[in-house]
């Protein structure tokens, strides 16, 4: 059974239709990221400030919309034995508008100019890297699409975001190694600063696949 029909009222699948909206925003968050990151490695400081002030008012809009969705879920008496799960699902989706922001933030803390640096930010391995962060929020989106099909499909696309967190672990490491490789010539702070910018930005795919993980246990209360 899909989950609106499992939730016939009409103000609960409004909710629904809210968690779509917030995701959407989210995304929108990450990709504004990942334009940032070039920006920085062109050394176009402009171009950067702009990208990361567009980060922080998309996350801002986002969690503007997640405390309006939370206190109506906490005020209203809805989705009965699953209300905290919907809670949980919505806080875990407002987590990946606030990894983007923070690795954003990483990235903007201190100016990047080491040319291997900006070479390493400019690479086809961080082009990757980001692509597949912006993949993991995607396979989210069309798992949350799915919760107007049948449980066959809900676990299709759960397994969809969990196969793009992966893709993003496996491109994370290379560019760890090459942060980290002995002849780049790269100021040791700015090391510790790629380090956690690529930490923080990996947890967009784990929120991913966190916000999917709360799908999983909706379809283990009976959903489907």
């Amino acid at each position: 059974m899909p989950l609106r029909s499992f939730l016939p009222n009409r103000k609960e699948n409004g909710i629904l239709d809210g968690i779509e909206e917030h995701l959407g925003v989210c995304k929108e968050v990450v990709t504004e990221f990942t334009n940032l990151v070039p920006s920085v490695g062109e050394g176009d400081d402009a171009a950067a400030a702009r990208h990361y002030q567009r980060v922080l008012d998309l996350e801002e809009k986002a969690d503007v919309i997640y405390r309006s969705l939370s206190v109506t879920v906490a005020q209203g008496a809805f989705f009965g034995g699953i209300r905290e799960d919907i809670l949980s699902l919505m806080k875990t989706i407002d987590t990946i508008a606030d990894a983007a922001k923070d690795s954003g933030r990483l990235l903007m803390l201190g100016r990047v100019t080491e040319k291997d640096a900006r070479d390493l930010l400019l690479s086809p391995g961080m082009a990757r890297f980001m692509e597949s962060l912006i993949a993991a929020v995607s396979s989210l989106q069309e798992l949350i699409v799915a919760l107007d099909s049948d449980k066959k499909a809900v676990l299709s696309k759960v397994k969809a975001v969990e196969d793009a967190e992966e893709t993003a672990d496996d491109a994370k490491v290379p560019i760890l190694k090459e942060i980290f490789e002995e002849n780049r010539q790269i100021n040791p702070v700015t090391v510790i600063q790629l380090r956690d910018f690529v930490f923080a930005a990996d947890d967009v795919a784990d929120n991913s696949e966190n916000a999917s993980d709360v799908i999983l246990v909706l379809v283990a209360k009976g959903y489907g």
